[in-house]
């Protein structure tokens, strides 16, 4: 094949990968495409792609096309010495030549930061041209933008944390006025008669209705934010009381049977969250069962857990639709509500209730036939739960800031970004201090070494690892403190191994 020809193929199997990239919904369909174009654009023996998995614990293989060798085959890399691990950690290309074949190690770069290399080898020993390595380069550059976009997406879908903070301050806010509207209510009760009082109870229900409706987006900050904890009591509550009490307190009692094994059944958990999933479960049910119909509440006992079920005789619900019923309300892409359905929050907040517990929430049901929401508790629930490791990033660039809490996030830990040294000093004062800073010394206003010598001063607990550029000048006295330093470009496995060293998880 001629120079000219070759070169048309490798620009060919860069817009193939363009066109199918652009119309990608999952990162495992960029993966498997980069792979695919990267061996038959140079006809490799073999193109495989390894991505840092969130825990940062070595590189792991995701995808792969071609003729694998027992070597080349490993699910996961870790070894120091490793090419792949190299090029991963120096986010640079690493090609190499050896007498039986010729391979190319290029990092995915993301704002700065690696976060997997595609590998391809060569069945003949002959160097890599120019011009395909720079195929290899644009294509890596390629599913770098790819990924991105894919993850843009992701993000566009779920609900913000300014939303959430919006929502819990404005549910806050409506405390006050209602708590006027109850006790103003009491008041008139005492001087009414007999008819007024039914219009006083009519206003009593409804006050009822929102401070549940209250507490409830109160409930859905907290689980958004990860926040949520179960307050497990230290006593054993038995499940024949919690059933009779949310039969008791909903609309139709009459209307809603419970079918509970004869032995006593007691579990150590939350006991006003469980009431409030059984609240919401059993109301919706009876709210989407039209009359005659009944509610069954029942329960499968087992050694480690117990499952309760709310079957309703409703008109059902699409298969296509069940994956997405607790979800919560998206911008642009609205949750699928049954008819009379409020707001979207309730089964949101009740999977995040029973996943509190350890436990977790599901559905069945289908056009016609009713439906049956699930939900599984263990029979013995940890008191408490080491809150996870909060890192503050102070970091002046705006993409590398959130692709740092991005990152950080997805590994378990609670980040929060901070772009100037005046906001980091506010935000390390109005809350408890966190297990680590990772700290940009290019910050505006405060800079990064007048920050140190603040925390220094006031929060000397607190470890604070550097994260500099080649440029970057900082003071020796300011260089001496700092627990650790990464150099810029970052690679996630370093960055994971940072915040595992000094970020460990405080108690409850």
């Amino acid at each position: 094949m001629t120079h000219d020809a070759h070169g048309e193929r490798l620009v060919e199997r860069l817009g193939h990968f363009s066109r199918h990239a652009a119309g990608a919904r999952r990162r495992l369909d960029v993966h498997h495409a980069l792979v695919r174009d990267a061996r038959d654009g140079l006809d490799a023996r073999h193109a495989l792609l390894y991505i840092a998995p969130p825990a940062g614990e070595g590189l792991r293989l995701v995808s792969a096309s071609g003729a694998l060798g027992a070597a080349s085959a490993r699910s996961r890399l870790d070894r120091d010495d490793d090419p792949v691990v190299q090029a991963y950690r120096r986010c640079a290309p690493a090609y190499s030549t050896a007498r039986d074949a010729s391979a190319a190690h290029l990092p995915i770069l993301i704002h700065g930061l690696s976060v997997g290399v595609l590998s391809v080898a060569l069945d003949t020993g002959r160097e890599l041209t120019a011009l395909e390595r720079a195929f290899l380069e644009a294509l890596t550059a390629l599913g770098a933008s790819a990924l991105e976009a894919v993850r843009h997406r992701d993000d566009a879908a779920e609900p913000s944390s300014a939303e959430h903070a919006l929502l819990a301050r404005v549910a806050h806010e409506l405390r006050h006025p209602l708590s006027v509207i109850v006790m103003k209510a009491a008041t008139l009760r005492r001087r009414a008669g007999e008819e007024l009082r039914r219009e006083i109870d009519a206003i009593d229900r409804s006050a009822s209705r929102l401070d549940r409706m209250i507490q409830d987006a109160m409930d859905v900050s907290e689980i958004a934010a990860g926040r949520l904890r179960a307050r497990v009591s230290p006593h054993a509550v038995e499940l024949a009381e919690l059933l009779r009490i949310a039969h008791r307190s909903c609309a139709a009692p009459a209307r809603v049977t419970s079918r509970l094994p004869a032995q006593p059944i007691e579990l150590t958990c939350d006991r006003a969250r469980v009431l409030q999933v059984l609240d919401h479960l059993i109301g919706n049910a009876l709210k989407f069962t039209p009359e005659p119909g009944r509610v069954t509440v029942r329960a499968d006992v087992g050694e480690v857990e117990v499952v309760l079920h709310v079957e309703d005789e409703g008109r059902g619900i699409a298969s296509d639709e069940l994956a997405r019923l607790f979800e919560p309300p998206r911008a642009g892409r609205p949750r699928p509500k049954r008819p009379g359905e409020g707001a979207g929050l309730g089964l949101f907040m009740c999977r995040g209730l029973v996943e509190a517990h350890g436990g977790r929430l599901w559905a069945h049901s289908a056009i016609g036939h009713g439906s049956c929401f699930s939900f599984a508790l263990p029979r013995s629930v940890a008191a408490a739960a080491p809150r996870r490791p909060l890192i503050v990033v102070a970091e002046d660039d705006a993409s590398s800031r959130r692709d740092l809490v991005e990152v950080l996030a997805r590994a378990g830990y609670l980040a929060r970004g901070v772009a100037t040294g005046r906001d980091a000093q506010a935000y390390l004062r109005s809350h408890p201090p966190p297990s680590l800073v990772l700290l940009d010394p290019r910050l505006r206003g405060v800079s990064g070494a007048e920050l140190m010598a603040w925390m220094r001063a006031e929060l000397a607990s607190v470890p604070v690892v550097l994260v500099r550029g080649t440029d970057d000048r900082v003071s020796r006295a300011a260089d001496g403190e700092p627990a650790a330093c990464l150099e810029r470009p970052l690679a996630v496995g370093e960055l994971l191994a940072v915040a595992a060293r000094f970020a460990q998880p405080r108690p409850a």
